[in-house]
């Protein structure tokens, strides 16, 4: 199946996007509200992106895919700040690159990606970079993977990505993998979205203290405390956070971790 962007295949209308079987065109719902520049096909899904508020009467954000398996479009998260130029997929998350600053997981809660981001089923919107190094200080336009999938070439016009120096180009790589934390001991973390106070229960866990931060999305350190589990429970003041997403992060002998939350 061949999938391409344009206005009135054949005389049917399309907005903006439609498919083609080698002798039939055929459309995409009701197609998208602006421009699609960039289209990404998957075994499950079609993922598009450009310069679009909504698919489907639904708020996506100038990006969404169309589930080939309920014939329907779905956002992913909600969506990114700003227009979208290129996407590529590895199996496991779409890259996304185009001039944005933001990407949300959550309403209202954006967090800070810098012309190039990635989004899983799994974990959502993920800056490239650590810290507050993330990303690139300008608009990119191409992505394009090496032969074996470790290395993502990320083409535009900047002049730094994440800390260092770089001239219209540069190469994301994972750093080497680690072994997964042990966090089978971690029960729950609650509530979240939470207002003054965050408890977190463990399992199994003998009462002892543990070294709780918490960071903003950019990765700035905002609270730093050595805190008692009591009871396989612990509880963390967060009355003097305003409101946004941050890090939760333990680490002890036998947890190192970071959690999502959110401040109502």
């Amino acid at each position: 199946m061949l999938v391409v962007i344009l206005m009135q295949p054949g005389g049917n209308p399309a907005l903006r996007i439609a498919t083609w079987n080698g002798s039939n065109w055929d459309t995409l719902g009701d197609g998208t509200s602006g421009f699609v520049q960039a289209i990404v096909v998957t075994s499950n899904f079609i993922y598009v992106g450009g310069n679009f508020a909504i698919a489907e009467e639904q708020t996506v954000n100038r990006i969404a895919r169309w589930n080939r398996n309920t014939n329907s479009w779905e956002s992913l998260g909600f969506g990114i700040s700003g227009n979208v130029k290129d996407m590529k997929h590895d199996g496991t998350y779409l890259y996304v690159a185009g001039n944005f600053e933001t990407a949300s997981d959550i309403e209202n809660v954006n967090e800070i990606m810098n012309n190039v981001s990635r989004w899983s089923e799994n974990k959502g919107w993920e800056a490239l970079g650590t810290d507050t190094f993330v990303g690139v200080d300008n608009q990119v336009n191409a992505l394009v993977f090496s032969d074996d999938n470790l290395q993502l070439f990320v083409g535009g016009n900047y002049g730094i990505a994440g800390e260092i120096n770089a001239s219209n180009i540069s190469i994301w790589q994972e750093e080497e993998s680690k072994p997964t934390p042990d966090t089978e001991n971690i029960n729950m973390v609650y509530p979240n979205p939470f207002v003054n106070s965050l408890n977190v229960s463990f399992e199994d866990e003998p009462d002892q203290n543990i070294n709780t931060s918490i960071y903003t999305i950019s990765g700035i350190l905002v609270s730093s405390q050595v805190l008692p589990i009591e009871n396989g429970l612990l509880t963390i003041d967060t009355s003097l956070l305003s409101s946004g997403l941050y890090y939760l992060k333990f680490d002890n002998e036998n947890i190192d971790t970071a959690y999502k939350i959110i401040k109502e």
